[in-house]
């Protein structure tokens, strides 16, 4: 039982890191994006979805750093 556990823990773990890993390259694309643009409005909208990633980030390194160490 403890195993199985152990199991879905590092899973877990691994399932969060990778999220972290695509959200951060999804928040870089989106700001790359926004300073190659030439309207206002694409820029901030761009801008703006990058800073909503911002907060997805932090929540996905906090969940990150609460997962149990084995």
């Amino acid at each position: 039982m403890k195993l199985e556990k152990r199991e879905v823990t590092l899973n877990e773990k691994d399932t969060l890191s990778d999220m972290l890993f695509f959200e951060r390259s999804l928040a870089a694309v989106y700001r790359e994006a926004a300073f190659g643009v030439d309207r206002k409005e694409e820029r901030a909208l761009l801008l703006e979805h990058e800073t909503d990633l911002t907060e997805v980030i932090n929540r996905l390194e906090e969940m990150l750093q609460r997962t149990p160490k084995m």
